[in-house]
Order: C-alpha cells, then structure tokens, then sequence
C-alpha cells in the first residue's frame, strides 16, 4: 500500500519515522516541503501537487499537513484517492467566538516568538494546541532536536502558524469529494482547537470522524496505537 505522508508545520521526512516503525505493509512517502519564506499554503499545495504521478494518491496528513491536504483535494481532486485529515487548524470553520480565540491563540504565539524566541514560542503553540510529550508510549522516543529540526521550528513560528491563519478552506470545493475524506482528531488532545477544526470539518461535510490515539501530535507519542487505527482505517477505506 502506497501512501504519502504530509507533515505539520516543524515537519521534515523524519517526523513520521516512529509511527512507520510499526507499519511495515505500507510503501510510505513523507513529503519534506519547502521552505521559503512567507508563502502562502496554497504554495506548498501546488508544490505537493507536483509530485504525485501516477494516478490518485492515498494522502494521511496532520495539523498543517492536512490543511495542504484538503486544499490539495479542493484544487487537484484528480491526485488524492483519500485523504485521512488529522487535526487541521482550519479556524474558519469555527463559531465566530472560537474562531476568534484560536486566532488570538496564534497571534500570541508569533509574539510570543518574537519577544522571547523559539523555545518559548513552541511552549506556548503546544499548550494551546493540546500537546503533551510527556504523556506517551513507554517505547516512544520523541525525534531528535537537530539543526534541521531548529530551522524548521524558526520557521514554523516565524511564518506558517501564520498562513495557516490565513487560510481560508473551500468546503463547497470539498463537497462533491467529501465521500474521499475522512476527518480525525486525537484521543488526548483536550477539545484544543485543532481538534474542534477537525470535528467542524466532520460537520460541515458530514464526514466520518474517527478518534486516533494520543493528541495532536499522536503519531509520535503513540505510534504504535496510531498505526493500529491508522491501517484499520487505510484498510476500511
């Protein structure tokens, strides 16, 4: 089974390592996108939209991986086969009052960059977006905090907590391909508002919604119970 894998923000080819680990049946591909300054989401779409040949894809992506995602199946429905969507921020399917507040949430966290940098920054998103590395597998090991890894979260805060605010979903786009979607949210992640995008975007498109282990950032910190939902998911589909 061929699948490609889009990453959220500080994501690279990495992230999903773990998670891999424990789904050897799967011919993985993990998309390590792009990074130039102040683009806009739809840029890193037609960037993905690039790379996939061959007929339609299986597409598993999380947090702004999976905003991509659904652009992706919006903008070149003929690429994508199914897209599993996990947790993406897209906060302008939320009431007024929460839309409101997720983005006072990101604007805080690119101020909170700016004024005391990059550590502080990630604290504050991951709070906010409900992560907690310590609550995980007693055989998960978190990825590493390389150069790479560094420039990546710099970025993420300095432009991609951002665009992702900025963007604005296409759900009359998504309607006719919504049977292709299946929207997810972590088991853990406390009704943070990644999660309450996702279960808006189940609503909005009448979609089924299927709870993954761990929160946000599940993939990682409890791969191998994701990968048991995630294959029984790709397998259903």
């Amino acid at each position: 089974m061929r699948v490609l894998f889009l990453p959220g923000g500080d994501g690279d080819a990495t992230t999903f390592d773990a998670l891999l680990a424990h789904l050897p049946r799967v011919d993985a591909v993990v998309h390590d996108r792009r990074r130039a300054g102040d683009l806009p989401l739809t840029a890193h779409t037609d960037e993905v939209a690039a790379t996939l040949t061959g007929g339609p894809a299986t597409v598993v992506a999380t947090s702004m991986g999976a905003l991509i995602g659904l652009d992706l199946l919006a903008r070149y429905p003929d690429r994508v086969g199914l897209l599993v969507a996990h947790e993406p921020p897209a906060v302008d399917l939320l009431p007024p009052a929460e839309r409101a507040d997720a983005l006072a949430r990101q604007e805080a966290v690119v101020a909170t960059y700016a004024a005391h940098g990059a550590d502080a920054g990630m604290r504050t998103l991951l709070t906010d977006i409900g992560v907690d590395l310590s609550d995980r597998e007693p055989d998960a090991a978190l990825p590493k905090l390389t150069a790479a890894r560094l420039r990546n979260l710099d970025h993420l805060l300095r432009y991609d907590v951002t665009a992702a605010g900025r963007h604005r979903l296409d759900p009359a786009a998504l309607a006719p391909v919504a049977e292709r979607i299946v929207a997810a949210g972590g088991e853990r992640s406390g009704g943070a508002y990644p999660y309450r995008c996702a279960v808006a975007l189940a609503e909005r498109l009448d979609l089924p919604f299927v709870l993954f282990p761990g929160g946000h950032t599940g993939y990682a910190t409890h791969p191998r119970a994701f990968a048991g939902t995630l294959l029984e998911v790709l397998l259903q589909a």
